[in-house]
């Protein structure tokens, strides 16, 4: 932390004023606007989630001898801590993709529609051709439909963002239960209460990266910019985030 305040001053860093934090709040409300999550985004910058991946996987594969069998799994971290890139990983893993016999990807956020919701779900678990059928479907109709087809083949549904423990008390019916289920549930959120009234699920916490991850991670997004100092870039990112995160880095 010394070598990192002695050269804050190299690289004209600053603390971000109440103008700055107010542009950036502005910001982060229009993305919410943005925040819909697939499946299919190819992830090159994956860097210090390997031990995370290897759990989860484990997990879901029912690979953990001795410990109990978990129906969902929930990723919790903070926003943009990389909870979608991990779960995205883990969804187009080959073992993964030949364990299960369907997918299913819901981007939830806040605001979301349990229709919707349980609509995409049902037509990715189903198939494209009834599209039209599925959108007809009422209520009960789509709740018994999804449930069913879940308890015939095993079934991989990414639940993306959760907001709210409301989410699962109101879709909850659509997903089958008990020792013959074999079919899985995959949540991220910021907040573990998601979760409070769902039973058997395994709650895995992401950890903030090492300094060295961070700095790897750092040089493979940024390598091929047209900045060559890379080690100025970075430390001044570092002070642009940290009074965000309650560090005063002038005085560490």
């Amino acid at each position: 932390m010394d070598e990192f305040t002695r050269k804050l001053p190299n690289y004209g860093t600053r603390s971000l004023s109440e103008g700055d934090r107010s542009n950036l709040s502005s910001i982060d409300g229009r993305g919410l606007e943005l925040r819909r999550t697939y499946s299919h985004t190819v992830e090159n910058n994956f860097v210090g989630f390997e031990d995370d991946l290897r759990k989860v996987v484990a997990s879901l594969l029912n690979e953990n001898k001795g410990q109990p069998i978990f129906r969902a799994i929930l990723i919790s971290g903070m926003g943009g801590q990389g909870k979608t890139m991990l779960v995205r990983k883990v969804y187009n893993l080959p073992d993964i993709r030949r364990h299960f016999q369907g997918f299913a990807w819901a981007s939830v956020s806040q605001q979301w529609n349990k229709k919707d919701i349980l609509r995409r779900i049902l037509i990715s678990l189903t198939s494209l051709e009834k599209r039209d059928e599925v959108r007809r479907m009422l209520d009960e109709e789509l709740v018994t439909s999804l449930h069913d087809v879940q308890k015939k083949k095993k079934c991989l549904v990414v639940l993306d963002d959760v907001w709210s423990p409301n989410v699962w008390e109101i879709i909850k019916p659509a997903f089958p239960s008990g020792e013959n289920v074999e079919s899985k549930i995959l949540l991220t959120s910021r907040n573990n209460g998601v979760v409070s009234k769902m039973d058997d699920c395994f709650i895995h916490e992401l950890k903030l990266l090492s300094e060295e991850e961070s700095w790897q991670l750092f040089k493979k997004v940024f390598s091929k910019s047209a900045s060559t100092d890379l080690e100025g870039l970075y430390f001044g990112a570092l002070a642009g985030v940290a009074p965000h995160m309650g560090f005063d880095l002038l005085h560490a």
